[in-house]
């Protein structure tokens, strides 16, 4: 055990080596936690989320310094991990007497063996499914040869100025196989063969495209026995990526722009731009030599924005009835149809004012579709408010929009806050690392209308009178338990 003094108060901590995290049973004092959690996990195994303080100022013999504690109270004692070890540049000496702790400024100290409690001691991060990747890294170009990254700082200056590119997280490779199912024949062949190995390749062009900016690789016949990514690439080394986009989205992008065909060539000397995939490819020979190896990375490494491996497979269970086909389609939900008070009076007449005729062909196309589905029925009603046609920009399109204040300003029955989608998703909790979500077409017509209550929803267009029989201004919250009604029986459901 050495003694530490954290936050102006003495406390005991076992040295140990295997924790990645330095942690304390309790803070000193409350009001020390910060927002901040890690995931991690014990000796036996377990998985938890823990809280982790700010960082509290700490002295070791003549050092000082601040660092922040993982806070554990299921850990039997304070633990110095690696983190606060490294920190204070510490040297550790085993030793039958227990381990001797240096520090740079010359203080020692030994620690005892004995410790009173049992408990589970090794703190790391959670460890994620693990992928296999086998790549040529990139060695440093010969002096007498111009390779990919050469002729990449050559162009970059004039790369920069198309699109917001950045490096990508991986040390500039070619993918020969990425692997997520654990491919033992390729592994024992890779590494009785190949492993270790260093190969000349070659290149010819740098493709620059929405994605990302990349090289070809040319390899040899013998070479590309060993590439296993032809259904969804091509060899390539990634030189600099779009924010938009993340590795997984790289390869596809390269093999298209190599199997392209519609290369024309620029102003700019050695330029060609393709309109078809939206690339340019610059004139750029290259020989490089690429050092083979294999590594274990996190399998959602440079796919964190790519759905659940099994997305696919799983949406494909379901029948197409239940995705809409067309802009127009329209869902039921099976609940009673919704109703709710209104103040007493008059009715409300609000006239429908004029607009532009390409306007007034879009709402044509809406309400065109929405009356064979029921939605809308012809009306001679004493209430009408008017609607409005939205352009979906850059489209020509048109939404309809329905002028309902007049009618909010009336209502009686309560609304409910509809919840913030970007507040629910902050709300899920670790364990719920997959999840859902799903855009229901026209969802405000998906509620039956209380028959008594059509009229009010009463508008005109081309001076014919229509009214709704679904959709009103409070459905937001109607639409939550509806959906929650309808989705009941589904197993491991839970809406948010």
């Amino acid at each position: 055990m050495l003694s530490l003094n954290v936050d102006g108060k003495d406390f005991p901590f076992l040295v140990d080596t295997g924790a990645t995290f330095s942690t304390i049973t309790a803070p000193p004092v409350t009001g020390l936690l910060s927002s901040k959690t890690v995931e991690v996990v014990g000796f036996e195994g377990v998985g938890q989320t823990l809280p982790v303080t700010f960082p509290l100022k700490t002295i070791l013999g003549k050092q000082a310094l601040s660092h922040p504690y993982v806070v554990s109270a299921n850990t039997a004692v304070n633990l110095l991990g690696t983190d606060l070890l490294i920190k204070l540049g510490a040297n550790i000496l085993c030793s039958p007497d227990g381990l001797t702790v240096t520090l740079p400024d010359g203080t020692s100290a030994v620690c005892g063996p004995e410790t009173t409690r049992k408990g589970q001691y090794l703190v790391q991060p959670v460890k994620g499914e693990i992928a296999e990747i086998y790549w040529g890294l990139l060695t440093p170009e010969k002096p007498d040869k111009q390779g990919i990254l050469s002729q990449y700082f050559k162009w970059r200056p004039w790369i920069s100025l198309l699109e917001p590119y950045f490096p990508p997280p991986d040390s500039p490779h070619v993918t020969l196989f990425y692997d997520r199912q654990g491919n033992e024949v390729y592994r024992e062949g890779f590494g009785d063969v190949v492993c270790g190995d260093t190969w000349q390749v070659g290149s010819k062009f740098i493709y620059v495209g929405p994605e990302e900016v990349a090289a070809d690789v040319q390899l040899t016949e013998e070479q590309d026995q060993w590439y296993m990514m032809v259904e969804e690439s091509v060899p390539h080394v990634s030189l600099a990526l779009h924010p938009k986009y993340q590795a997984k989205d790289l390869g596809p992008m390269v093999k298209w722009a190599v199997e392209c065909t519609n290369w024309t060539l620029t102003q700019a000397p050695n330029v060609w731009y393709s309109p078809s995939c939206k690339t340019y490819r610059l004139e750029a020979p290259g020989t490089d030599w690429v050092y083979l190896e294999r590594r274990e990375i996190t399998r959602d490494h440079g796919r964190e924005k790519m759905d659940h491996p099994v997305a696919t497979a799983r949406l494909n269970e379901l029948p197409d009835s239940l995705w809409s086909k067309g802009p127009t389609d329209v869902g039921l939900t099976d609940c009673p149809p919704v109703t709710f008070k209104i103040r007493p009076g008059e009715p409300i007449w609000l006239p429908q004012y004029p607009h532009k005729p390409e306007a007034e062909e879009g709402l044509d196309v809406t309400l065109n579709g929405l009356w064979p589905t029921g939605v809308l029925e012809e009306s001679c009603s004493t209430w009408n408010t008017p609607i409005l046609p939205v352009e979906k920009k850059g489209t020509g399109k048109y939404r309809m929009a329905h002028d309902l204040r007049a009618i909010n300003d009336i209502l009686l029955t309560p609304t409910i806050t509809v919840p913030n989608p970007y507040v629910t998703l902050t709300n899920l909790t670790p364990d719920q690392k997959c999840f859902t979500c799903i855009d229901l077409a026209n969802a405000f017509f998906c509620l039956l209308l209380a028959e008594e209550l059509h009229d009010i929803f009463s508008f005109t267009h081309r001076g014919r009178q229509w009214r709704y029989t679904t959709g009103v201004c409070a459905f937001p919250w109607h639409i939550q338990p509806g959906t929650e009604r309808s989705a009941a029986g589904l197993p491991a459901f839970k809406l948010q």
